[in-house]
């Protein structure tokens, strides 16, 4: 399942070739990121923020046409109490009552703990950013913990979830952090 931003957008569906090996490793790796991070030490995820609101501008190309009120769900993971990762999960209000339900009730659970326990979830290919400041509302969410040099050198990857035809899309920013003290190859 491809997932593909408008032209008009900083997203890309490829992943920059000068970035080093690590980084195209972790950027593209598939599957759950809390399982890879939890081989990287001890690993703790916080919400931030659990609400509906009206979908940005500059997200908009993420959901179908018809969300316009979603569901928003912000955390950041810590890597043995740093803060290595921030992310956005958004689906429509309906798809948040629906398919997507058991978003509302993940407490600190990471969402992989329902995205990949269903055989129906479908992923879609990844897309990525290149600095987090071209996209206001990860720009937004990353702001608190990062300086703004930091918040032009955080990645962020993208892909969409499908379950039931209901779509649920995942941002995660890797902050400059994660690079430096934690990031390694596995096997």
């Amino acid at each position: 399942m491809l997932f593909v931003p408008p032209t008009d957008t900083p997203w890309t569906t490829t992943v920059d070739s000068a970035l080093t090996a690590i980084q195209q490793f972790w950027l593209t790796k598939p599957h759950a990121l809390t399982d890879g991070l939890r081989q990287l030490g001890k690993l703790k995820l916080v919400v931030l923020a659990e609400h509906s609101e009206i979908l940005s501008t500059d997200e908009q190309w993420m959901l179908p046409k018809s969300a316009t009120t979603i569901w928003c769900r912000e955390i950041r993971m810590y890597l043995e109490d740093q803060a290595i990762v921030s992310a956005r999960s958004l689906c429509s209000i309906e798809a948040s009552e629906q398919a997507w339900a058991s978003i509302r009730s993940l407490g600190n659970r990471p969402l992989a703990d329902v995205l990949y326990a269903d055989p129906e979830v479908q992923r879609s290919s990844f897309c990525f950013l290149s600095a987090i400041t071209r996209q206001p509302s990860l720009n937004a969410l990353c702001a608190t913990e990062l300086s703004e040099s930091e918040l032009q050198a955080t990645w962020a990857r993208s892909s969409q979830f499908l379950r039931h035809d209901q779509a649920l899309t995942v941002t995660e920013c890797f902050h400059p952090a994660f690079w430096q003290n934690f990031a390694r190859l596995l096997p």
